[in-house]
């Protein structure tokens, strides 16, 4: 799944470049994410017994990641003592607006505009999705190291984010510049007559019937009280569906975009080049400098090489490698690598898997740094590395967003934006 949203965010708030998508495979897409948002918020609730706890409901949208060389961290003091650790609250602002009891619609202050463009306004009930997905995304990218640039003791308003604004100020500046891209996407996938699939609306209704579930069985009285512990006490699951239905849809038709213009530049005599999928075990050197300790994990290598050529198939290099393989990072898998490309691997490895002539079932022993490798070719992965025809895509699809997204500027108005305490 690629993003749809490729331009730079306003300056200031501009932090990462533009990532082109890659080609989309069939049956890829926003289906299997929607509820990442209800699984992380109660992971990291369970971590932090915090006051609240978002997570993306969709992959799709910007990851917009934090500069960590300009990043300030949190200053305060460290302490060994648990009883004096400040606890965590993951509050956007100092100066919550007070819970009277109410929920939903009924909340003072979910309907303050916070931002507009061409008509369309974002309502705080609504921006309070965006932008705790903005923040989810960050941690979601920096899982505790994320911790070493904002405090979550701390409101997000009293916390430099850089010399500019703070890390709410960022926070809601990217919550906007994501939904005005949001809006354009669904206002030009409206206008061309692009709807979503039964495929799609099937997997929105289903999740969302979920809720109900999910509330019973973390002790909640209904879904909108779930959701409203979530996020905030002015939202509800008719909200929620919303905003999640416009994601879909903003996702779907960039995919649909950039499947339109590949299909449209499709040379079907272009050379692609693809990432390649190999097995290995490791016999490490106990000292990879000293000829002797080479010498000797040579000897077990090709002892074991001989074992497996007596039964030379994949499964049992599979078994051999789950018993034998010193690299810990593949002896779960059997000793695969997957989507290997060019470069990505020490030279000798490389070389072997970029062979010309190599062809799936290859094996034999290749010396690296490390010490001695067993190899087992795969065969060609379904990734490319070199796509011309993806790149030609990338280029015009990045044009076509370029147009789009070229349009008037959202008015933020983020500092009107309300935050109520939860019910206690």
């Amino acid at each position: 799944m690629h993003s749809p949203f490729h331009t730079e965010a306003p300056e200031k708030v501009r932090e990462v470049p533009a990532v082109a998508p890659a080609k989309a495979h069939k049956g890829e897409g926003p289906r299997g994410i929607l509820f990442m948002v209800l699984y992380m918020a109660l992971l990291v609730l369970l971590v932090f017994g915090c006051y609240r706890v978002f997570s993306d409901p969709f992959a799709h949208y910007p990851y917009h990641k934090v500069n960590q060389t300009e990043v300030q961290q949190p200053v305060g003091d460290e302490t060994e003592n648990p009883a004096d650790t400040p606890a965590t609250i993951l509050q956007p602002v100092a100066q919550l607006a007070a819970n009277d009891g109410v929920s939903g619609t009924d909340v003072p202050g979910w309907d303050t505009v916070v931002a507009t463009f061409e008509g369309h306004e974002l309502k705080n009930q609504e921006f309070i999705y965006y932008y705790w997905d903005v923040f989810y995304n960050l941690y979601n990218t920096y899982g505790t190291s994320f911790y070493s640039y904002i405090d979550m003791t701390k409101p997000f308003d009293q916390q430099p984010f850089d010399e500019t604004q703070t890390w709410h100020e960022y926070l809601s500046s990217m919550a906007v510049y994501t939904w005005h891209q949001t809006k354009l996407l669904c206002q030009d996938a409206q206008a061309n007559g692009f709807t979503l699939g039964a495929e799609d609306e099937e997997y929105l209704r289903t999740n969302i019937d979920q809720l109900d579930t999910y509330a019973v069985d973390n002790g909640y009285a209904d879904a909108d009280a779930y959701v409203q512990n979530l996020f905030d006490p002015c939202t509800d699951v008719a909200s929620y569906e919303a905003y999640n239905r416009d994601m879909l849809l903003a996702s779907a038709y960039a995919d649909h975009l950039y499947n339109s213009i590949y299909e449209a530049n499709y040379d079907p005599n272009a050379e692609v080049s693809y990432c390649v999928n190999v097995r290995h075990i490791l016999i490490q050197a106990e000292d990879p400098s000293n000829a002797d300790s080479m010498a000797a994990a040579k000897v077990r290598a090709e002892d074991l090489y001989t074992q497996w050529q007596a039964d030379p198939t994949e499964e049992n290099f599979i078994n051999m490698a789950g018993t034998h393989t010193e690299d810990p990072g593949s002896q779960s898998t059997g000793g695969l690598y997957e989507d290997i490309y060019p470069g990505q691997m020490v030279t000798n490895f490389n070389d072997w898997c970029f062979d010309e002539a190599r062809q799936p079932g290859d094996h034999g022993i290749v010396e690296t740094e490390y010490g001695y490798h067993i190899m087992y070719f795969v065969g060609d992965s379904e990734t490319p590395y070199s796509d011309p025809n993806a790149t030609v895509a990338n280029e015009k699809y990045n044009a076509k967003l370029e147009t789009l997204f070229t349009q008037e500027e959202p008015e933020n108005l983020t500092e009107n934006a309300v935050f109520t305490a939860k019910a206690e």
